[in-house]
């Protein structure tokens, strides 16, 4: 009868949730990767924790025994000899493991099971299969940056995506060079993103779609022409879309409490950004990269002109051009009434005065490197809302997020007291928050005069009357 392994007591984790914790023995640390094997059982209660328990230790016992048997099979070293009339290519290639022999013997050391070291006592002749020229990271970004045209990326997509392949590389400790990477090297990160991540986090898609858009560049610009196996990514499946957490949209009483609060207070992000939010269902970026340019008047009408013109910064004497999330995005809403009330209109010329026709429409927040304000302007919105008591939904017994507030769910309440005008046409709902038709035709920007869209601007509720 096979032995059962002994149930530990439970760590008490993070707000007291109980966990199974298994010491790693010390000769199979370095097998395993970890000292210790822990995973939360995800209850408080003892009874339910010895419960739920045996299991978790016995996918433990599997681990550790699989590490056992990796251990009992040391692999050992044999030698692969380099053909004479390439060394002078291999040596050109940067931090290659060559060994030379004072007899002219050019190769490297492998490591292999022992039964494939005996099977051939010669020194097996190893033919190029790599190019001298290679492909670096910077070559395959290059590459993809032309592929894209017109449609040019932002620079905070550019510094993620060599973010994440300069970990890649660092986690197979290989040089930076596209052509010396082979399948089993992206198979293997995707697995380490998993475990360290869980299976139902979407980080180890976002990682592997960016690195293999480069692979796939530089495969269509011929960089693994006679390189066995080709593109290495090219088998690799991307893990599926996983469901993110339901963003809620602000109640009655929480746009209330977050409009009376921003009245007070002085950062113009706030002070300005919560109305324009609140009436027009706009996301941080397009109202903090916005000019005073976007304040326009149309038939005698004051607007808010969501688009991609005009949004362009100087950064350290390079001009830098922003973009919207989507193609859809781009609208011309009317200004709501309580907006122009609480003097919106008298900030914008302010502005315009101080600091040009074209000026942003926040000069108070500084542009990072890629001229966009959003990401400052959303730490100082998204502090402002936990501070006066806008918080994430949590599971009461586990203290996970189960849904979220922020400056998002603006958006959704617009969204959804739109849903509540009957007469409000389905073509018409979607111009005006800027979500893409379902249908083909829907796809062509459609154009709606203000004074059509004002009645339906003018219908939605203040929820703080001055």
């Amino acid at each position: 009868m096979a032995r059962m392994p002994r149930i530990p007591k439970p760590e008490a984790r993070k707000h007291d949730i109980l966990a199974v914790q298994i010491r790693v023995p010390p000769e199979l640390q370095s097998v395993v990767g970890k000292k210790v094997l822990r995973r939360s059982t995800g209850t408080k209660d003892n009874r339910v924790y010895y419960q739920r328990a045996p299991g978790i230790v016995l996918e433990f016992e599997v681990i550790l025994q699989a590490a056992r048997q990796r251990l009992e099979q040391k692999p050992v070293r044999k030698f692969v000899e380099i053909i004479p009339y390439f060394h002078n290519l291999y040596r050109l290639i940067p931090d290659l493991p060559l060994v030379e022999f004072e007899d002219g013997r050019l190769g490297m050391w492998q490591w292999v099971k022992p039964e494939e070291a005996n099977a051939d006592p010669e020194p097996k002749l190893l033919q190029p299969t790599m190019k001298v020229a290679g492909c670096s990271t910077a070559t395959a970004m290059d590459l993809w940056k032309v592929k894209r045209g017109d449609n040019q990326p932002k620079q905070p997509a550019i510094d993620r995506r060599a973010s994440k392949m300069a970990q890649f590389l660092a986690w197979t400790k290989k040089p930076d060079d596209l052509t010396l990477i082979r399948q089993a090297d992206i198979q293997g990160y995707k697995e380490h993103l998993i475990q360290q991540h869980g299976p139902s986090s979407n980080v180890p898609r976002d990682h592997l779609i960016d690195i293999c858009a480069l692979f796939h560049v530089a495969d269509e610009n011929h960089k693994f022409d006679g390189i066995p196996g080709g593109n290495p990514a090219a088998k690799i499946t991307v893990p599926p879309k996983r469901k993110g957490l339901e963003r809620l949209a602000f109640t009655d009483d929480e746009a209330n409490l977050i409009l009376l609060a921003a009245r007070q207070r002085p950062e113009p992000i706030i002070r300005w950004g919560m109305p324009l939010m609140c009436f027009l269902g706009a996301i941080v970026e397009e109202v903090s990269d916005a000019s005073v340019a976007h304040v326009v008047q149309k038939d005698g009408i004051w607007c808010f002109d969501i688009t991609e013109k005009g949004r362009t910064t100087i950064v350290d004497g390079v001009e830098q051009t922003g973009n919207l999330k989507t193609a859809f995005r781009p609208r011309l809403l009317p200004l709501h009434p309580a907006v122009i009330r609480e003097g919106f209109l008298d900030r914008v010329e302010f502005v315009r005065r101080e600091h040009g026709e074209h000026a942003s429409l926040f000069p108070e927040l500084r542009p990072d490197k890629a001229g966009q304000r959003n990401t400052r302007a959303s730490d100082i919105i998204m502090k402002f809302l936990r501070g006066i008591g806008i918080k994430n939904e949590t599971d009461p017994e586990t203290g996970r997020v189960t849904a979220l507030r922020d400056s998002y769910s603006w958006r959704h309440r617009f969204a959804s007291q739109l849903e509540d005008m009957p007469k409000l046409k389905p073509d018409r709902q979607r111009f005006m928050t800027g979500h893409a038709a379902p249908d083909v035709h829907g796809k062509v920007y459609l154009k709606h005069p203000p004074r059509k869209l004002k009645p339906f601007i003018n219908k939605l509720p203040d929820p703080a009357p001055i």
